[in-house]
This record gives C-alpha cells, structure tokens and sequence, in this order.
C-alpha cells in the first residue's frame, strides 16, 4: 500500500514540474519570438493557442477568448488563411504533435512566417506518451516517431473490454 502511494505521488509530482517547466519554456520561447517579430516589423503567430493564447494573432481548432481569432477547421493540413510572410514570428507550443501531419503545418507555418518557434513535449515525460492526444514522439523538432500509446477512436472500440455491459 505504501509503495502504491509513493509511486503516485512521484508521478504526480513528476506531471507538475513538467507543467512548470512547459510554462517557463514556453514564457522564455514567446520572448524570443516576440523580440524577433519587433525587429522585422511584422506580428506574432500563436498556432494551437490553446487556453493562452501568446500571439498577436491567434489559431486554434477550438473557440478561443483571444485576440486577432481565427478558427480553424482541424490540425491535420491547416490552410492558414494570411498572405506569405505575413508574420514575424510563428510559435508552435505543444501543437505539433497533435497533428496527423507534423511536415505540412510546419510548411504552412513556414509559408506565412519569417521564423517559427517550435517546442514538443520532451520524450522523457511520462505525459508525453500518456496524453490522448499526442500522436507523435518529438526527439528533436524534425526527428519524431509514432506514439506508441496513441490509438484512435477506431482502434479503440476494436479493444475488447476488460468488463463487458451485461
């Protein structure tokens, strides 16, 4: 019983200070961008704001409270709807791996921006392999492989419950 509950609280304590590490990174990253984006004159891109939304303009796939909002239909070959260049700085927090086609939104991105900043969760976090969402591993920014816990809603009505309904 003992050790059940410290091997919780490790990974618990362990989800917290990634979190904490992500909001520093992420903080010190839109800096950057942002310093990058005032020498060329042009705004900042926050692709996948999420909740906190960091960009001048803003793109998600969900409803946004965010300034500049755009909605987009999905991750999985966004057509972002700027002309080329358009932007400074583009950032890419935790987004990539989300995508079912990691190549194309960094194309895009690339396409309307003079700079992207990319951060991915590190391959060494538990939550990065245990996220519903995260399709990718990231090694690097251009060197990932397929989560191996990632299954769709397909493969998972094929998985044979563990206690079927009666």
């Amino acid at each position: 019983m003992i050790t059940w509950l410290l091997t919780i609280l490790s990974l618990a304590g362990n989800v917290i200070a990634e979190q904490i590490y992500n909001e520093v990174e992420k903080n010190l990253v839109t800096q950057q961008a942002y310093k990058y984006a005032e020498a060329t004159g042009k705004p900042v891109l926050d692709f996948g704001c999420g909740v906190r939304p960091r960009g001048e303009y803003n793109v998600d796939v969900k409803e946004r409270r965010a300034p500049n909002f755009i909605r987009i239909h999905s991750f999985e070959s966004p057509s972002l709807p700027f002309p080329d260049k358009f932007f400074g700085s583009a950032l890419a927090l935790h987004v990539l791996e989300h995508t079912s086609n990691p190549e194309h939104a960094l194309s895009e991105l690339e396409r309307v921006a003079d700079k992207i900043y990319v951060l991915t969760p590190k391959p060494f976090w538990i939550m990065s392999y245990l996220h519903p969402d995260h399709k990718w591993i990231f090694i690097t920014n251009n060197v990932f492989f397929k989560n191996p816990l990632y299954r769709t809603a397909e493969e998972l009505d094929e998985i044979p419950l563990l206690y079927p309904e009666v």
